[in-house]
């Protein structure tokens, strides 16, 4: 999702990626990295709202503070949605569904030095007694859990001092709580090899796992696309590898199916094997819905 672009953000990787490949040309620069952050740091349309309506439930949430506007934005690349916008959103929508639950992981936080309490009362106002206190439920709590405790909002920070703090104590959870291995693939092949390794080895019942069905374009792709003129972006790589991607979860063929094994906690091992509660994917649509909903029903 993508409103408005206020320039680069701090601290973006990003950045240096693509400073790189473009050297020390500043008046190229000024030209290259508007053009190429716009393709290459927009990997959602959808608004939060609409996001919601289709069944999203986890958001992986990249936040940093505009020093200009003295206000919080998300952020991959450049300054996007201000915070106070989308947790608007996603209160009206709670509201008006009181038995749903969303994860906000909060998980790269760029130039916020001095300012995590302030954004994170911010937080905790917009939602009040929704907000899931970690010493009452865990991860692999079941869902009537939150229910019956009135929670719907699952508040991952990851800065541990402040989930430290006594004023956070027991409503912040830290980092730890959630598994999200960057598979750092640019085809699909090795997306699926490493997707199915770390659905093995990554997964814990102590913590919240998310598998990344994503691409990430490395520097060379992006370099040889910006000399051949034949422009990057995101939106041009995500269709194919949804497409693939929503294969994997519903196992199409023998092989395929992403299967979680449970016996890295301990437990006795899932025949069956259970597809991961929570994916992103970059441009969502598609099949990748259908198949994330149909593949969490019960036979």
């Amino acid at each position: 999702m993508f409103n408005k672009n206020l320039g680069a953000a701090p601290d973006s990787d990003l950045t240096g990626i693509i400073q790189n490949i473009i050297g020390g040309v500043d008046a190229l620069a000024d030209v290259v990295l508007g053009q190429i952050y716009k393709r290459l740091c927009k990997c959602q349309t959808l608004t939060f709202e609409e996001q919601l309506q289709q069944g999203i439930r986890y958001y992986d949430m990249r936040i940093a503070s505009h020093e200009e506007t003295d206000t919080y934005h998300t952020c991959h690349g450049v300054y996007c949605v201000e915070m106070s916008d989308a947790l608007a959103q996603f209160k009206t929508f709670l509201d008006e569904h009181e038995k749903e639950i969303i994860i906000l992981d909060f998980n790269h936080l760029y130039a916020m030095d001095g300012h995590h309490e302030k954004f994170i009362d911010m937080i905790l106002e917009a939602f009040g007694d929704k907000v899931a206190r970690v010493d009452k439920v865990k991860p692999a709590s079941p869902v009537k859990e939150y229910w019956k405790r009135g929670y719907q909002v699952v508040v991952c920070y990851h800065n541990t001092d402040m989930t430290k703090e006594d004023k956070y104590e027991g409503i912040l959870y830290h980092g730890g709580y959630v598994r999200s291995p960057w598979p750092e693939a640019n085809t699909t092949d090795d997306l699926h090899s490493k997707l199915t390794t770390s659905s093995v080895e990554k997964r814990h019942s102590a913590a919240f796992f998310v598998l990344q069905g994503i691409l990430t374009p490395d520097g060379e792709l992006i370099k040889n696309q910006i000399l051949n003129t034949k422009g990057v972006s995101i939106k041009i790589s995500a269709p194919s590898c949804n497409t693939c991607f929503s294969d994997w979860i519903t196992g199409d063929h023998v092989g395929s199916k992403l299967k979680l094994s449970r016996s890295a906690t301990g437990e006795d091992e899932d025949e069956e094997g259970r597809p991961t509660s929570i994916v992103i994917v970059d441009y969502v649509g598609g099949a990748v819905l259908p198949a994330v909903i149909n593949s969490n029903r019960s036979d």
